[in-house]
């Protein structure tokens, strides 16, 4: 389970550098 939190910790800051 941590890899699926792990991938999506990391999608999410992607998503997040990309929005700002």
């Amino acid at each position: 389970m941590q890899g699926i939190i792990d991938k999506e910790m990391l999608s999410t800051s992607c998503v997040d550098e990309y929005e700002e």
